[in-house]
């Protein structure tokens, strides 16, 4: 495994609500390791993204939702990851766990707990957790070895909100329409399938 650069970083940009961004995640997670590179976790609001840029979900539309959940089946499996459809998506909120993670940012390891247990929760649980709703996913944080309150507590910080919104504004200021999207030296990579362009990037 390289040693990590700091001053080699990739911006990610994602939502929990996006598979996409589940999918990306874990692949990102390798393309760090084999560049030596720092991964910055950025939340970010994809609603807010999609309406900023006039852009619309997939996921409202009948015939790509159709091909999204197929497509997504290939793809998962492709990276060696189980994808099982949430039955509350695409209306869940996944703003509290979003602001959740960037409240923990200081401490990187409990952080990345979080959202693997987080993506977990939402893209690959047979119960079919509703994020939205903190009984049904409180057991999945503790089961994970998460501080329920604690975690409560940070969804609800003031300055995790203010990080929250400039995270969003600054994912569009990058140019982004939705997630995840990937900034590598000030250039906006976009989607799941661009982390080998990443990859070139950092090894530039």
């Amino acid at each position: 495994m390289k040693v990590l650069n700091m001053s080699k970083f990739f911006d990610f940009f994602y939502d929990y609500i996006s598979p996409f961004s589940y999918i990306a995640f874990y692949e990102a997670e390798r393309v760090a390791e084999r560049t030596g590179a720092t991964i910055k976790l950025r939340p970010m609001f994809l609603g807010a993204v999609l309406r900023a840029t006039e852009n619309a979900s997939p996921a409202f539309n009948a015939t790509k939702s159709k091909y999204l959940m197929d497509d997504l089946q290939r793809v998962s499996a492709h990276h060696g990851l189980t994808l099982i459809p949430n039955p509350h998506f695409p209306m869940m909120d996944t703003r509290p766990l979003l602001r959740a993670t960037i409240a923990l940012q200081g401490d990187v390891a409990l952080q990345r707990k979080l959202v693997h247990a987080a993506f977990a929760a939402v893209w690959n649980n047979t119960a079919g957790v509703n994020v939205s709703d903190w009984e049904q996913l409180d057991p999945v944080l503790a089961a994970a070895g998460l501080d329920v309150a604690a975690i409560h507590s940070a969804a609800a910080s003031e300055e995790a909100e203010m990080q929250f919104r400039a995270n969003t504004d600054e994912a569009i200021k990058h140019g982004a329409f939705g997630a995840p999207s990937i900034i590598v030296n000030g250039d906006l990579y976009f989607g799941h399938d661009r982390l080998d362009y990443v990859e070139r990037a950092l090894n530039a």
